[in-house]
Order: structure tokens, then sequence, then C-alpha cells
């Protein structure tokens, strides 16, 4: 028995999974706490209750670090605060973080569409001490001032090499 040929047409739509991250200090230091803020949308529309993971990324690409999850609000969005450590380790080895860029990626699980890169430079914590031989002097004296840059990290607080510092004076 011969069948005719026939031939059907249905419309799909595919959507486009976007997913952004933003942070609220781009010059952290280690020791402070920073906000991630995050949104999945399907084309320009929220996508509630998708998985996301917030993930660090070591300078070179690899390794890799889950440092938030959860899920999207009803309006797409996803926020997490994060406390930047001294050290990170994965599989026995410890890496430091500040004097680096490192990376920061959204991911939604569901998908795997994951954000641009946010690279972010952390520091060392820090300060700066600043002395003189007195309190008052009079006209004609010579200032002696010291000043003492230091930085700290996880094991103490060490002197800061190098470093380029400039004096102004206010006279009042």
């Amino acid at each position: 028995m011969p069948y005719a040929s026939t031939s059907i047409a249905k419309t799909i739509t595919v959507q486009t999974i976007s997913v952004s991250l933003s942070v609220d200090n781009t010059r952290p230091k280690a020791g402070d706490t920073i906000t991630f803020t995050g949104s999945v949308k399907s084309d320009t529309t929220p996508l509630a209750d998708r998985s996301v993971n917030l993930y660090l990324i070591h300078p070179t690409g690899s390794p890799y670090w889950i440092i938030a999850s959860g899920t999207t609000d009803s309006n797409g969005n996803f926020t997490a605060s994060w406390t930047v450590p001294y050290k990170v380790t994965k599989d026995t080895t410890t890496y430091n973080l500040p004097c680096s860029t490192w990376t920061f990626k959204l991911c939604d699980t569901w998908t795997g569409t994951c954000s641009s890169d946010l690279k972010i430079p952390i520091a060392y914590p820090t300060s700066m001490s600043i002395t003189t031989d007195k309190d008052t002097y009079a006209p004609g004296e010579t200032i002696n001032v010291t000043a003492k840059l230091t930085y700290a990290t996880d094991t103490g607080t060490y002197p800061l090499p190098n470093a380029t510092i400039v004096f102004k004076l206010r006279i009042q």
C-alpha cells in the first residue's frame, strides 16, 4: 500500500538565558566582607527559584572554589556576602588570595550558563604610622618625620618594602 508523504511544522521559541554578576567593593582587602549581586533572566524575564553557584577561580583559571550557593528570588536575583580570607585550600594545596587578581563567576546550575568573568584584585590590609621627634617646633627648626608602612597577613604584620611615601606639610 502506498503512503503519501506529509510534513508538519511547529514553531518553537528558543529562550536566551543570561546571568549577570556585580560586587559592592572592587578593591577588597583580606578580611573585608564583600557582597555579590547576580541575576538570572530568560531574555528579559527574571527567573525565580534558579539554583546558582558563585565561583572563585584562581588567577591561572584552575583550581576553583564554590564560595556560595543558593536560589534566585522572585525577581531573579541572588545575593551573597563573603569575607575575603587570606588563604584558600584545594586538594591539600594552599593559595594566598592577596596580591593577585581573582576571577568570580555566577553560574545557573540548570543550564550551565555563567556570567561574564568579574576580575577583582585582592590586597593585604596596610597601615601607616607617622611620628615626629617632638610636637612643637620653633621657626627655622628641622622637623624629623618617620613613617612606617606595614601590611598584615594571617601570620602577622610586616614592613612593606620599596614603597614610596609622600609627605605634605600643612602649617596651621
